[in-house]
């Protein structure tokens, strides 16, 4: 025959007596006071020697900046002179009115024409290294004064002086050639 179950005993459900926590509002206070906000800060920021940044070196960084002008300064003549020179190999005539190319003082001098009066016709290009700066400095003909540009400048000048002259030199093939 079938056996029935045997009946289930009630177990008493342990209830959890959770007790009301007084508040105290002295120990909200004393947590929002400025002053202590102001000792949290200073622990922040005197952190043990193991964890703090190496302060970067003044002296280096400045080092770098002048290296990079000094490094600026050489690309710029570089790109001058290789510009000169390329123009020089496919028009022949226009080394003779370049004067003279002068790497160690950064200097290229150019004249306009060929004629007696050449000084007066000179276009002076030269980058000038001062303790703390590099000066791009360029006398057109016609002009006493040097005009002190920016590297850029200094670049287009040259290239348009050089644009203009072999202008001229082509433009006098073509009236021999007529």
């Amino acid at each position: 025959m079938p056996t029935k179950p045997a009946p289930k005993k009630a177990i008493a459900a342990k209830t959890k007596v959770i007790k009301p926590v007084p508040k105290n509002t002295a120990l909200k206070k004393a947590a929002s006071d400025k002053g202590d906000g102001l000792r949290v800060l200073k622990q922040v920021l005197h952190l043990s020697p193991a964890q703090r940044k190496p302060a970067p070196d003044k002296v280096e960084h400045l080092v770098r900046d002048y290296l990079a002008k000094l490094r600026e300064v050489d690309l710029t003549f570089e790109n001058g002179a290789a510009v000169v020179e390329k123009y020089c190999s496919k028009y022949p005539e226009l080394s003779n009115h370049i004067r003279r190319i002068v790497p160690a003082e950064r200097l290229i001098e150019i004249t306009q024409n060929l004629a007696d009066d050449a000084d007066l016709r000179l276009h002076l290009f030269v980058i000038r290294i001062l303790d703390d700066d590099a000066l791009y400095e360029v006398t057109l003909s016609g002009e006493e004064e040097h005009k002190t540009v920016k590297s850029s400048e200094w670049l287009s000048l040259l290239h348009d002086t050089l644009a203009r002259l072999i202008a001229r030199i082509i433009y006098a093939r073509k009236d021999v050639k007529t």
